[in-house]
């Protein structure tokens, strides 16, 4: 009994509860992708498109880019391990927590003060496959096959669910 009160006192005292609010704790909704707002739309084509590089944040104001931080909380234990995110806005000093596997990007809109997060990861190569078929769709003859991929692509994506978070 007394090594398990030491281990959960040692336990304790090295947890990192440097944050102010976890997206858990936000007034949230889900909504679909047709349902976000077009600034949001526009913002998660444009990055998907090509998709040289993945971006955590999204910003739909880019200026924003400068006033929140993304960091990476490693756990405690094990220090390769990811115990969760914190996104920071330095302008209020607020720091909220994402926990680890919440998929990315992470859509900022400071106009409305909100955080769109989609349900899945795939969901930026499904908005570039449909890209890539319909650039195919000018360049092809077999329009019925490129049409179909596309059809499909659009399907996937009109049916995907964001979460919509009300930051502080």
């Amino acid at each position: 009994m007394y090594y398990l009160f030491v281990m959960l006192s040692i336990t304790s005292c090295s947890l990192d509860f440097g944050y102010d609010y976890s997206l858990s704790s936000l007034k949230k909704c889900e909504l679909k992708y047709q349902d976000l707002p077009d600034d949001v739309r526009t913002i998660l084509y444009s990055s998907a498109v090509g998709m040289e590089e993945r971006n955590r944040l999204l910003f739909v104001n880019p200026a924003d880019s400068s006033r929140y931080q993304f960091k990476i909380v490693e756990s405690a234990f094990v220090s390769s391990w990811i115990a969760y995110y914190k996104l920071i806005d330095t302008d209020k000093n607020i720091v909220y927590r994402i926990e680890q596997g919440v998929p990315e990007p992470y859509i900022i809109d400071s106009k409305t003060n909100k955080l769109y997060i989609p349900s899945d990861y795939i969901l930026l190569s499904r908005i570039n496959i449909a890209y890539d078929s319909i650039k195919k769709l000018k360049d092809d003859d077999s329009v019925s096959v490129v049409e179909r991929v596309v059809a499909a692509a659009n399907e996937r994506i009109y049916n995907s669910v964001f979460t919509e978070y009300e930051l502080k």
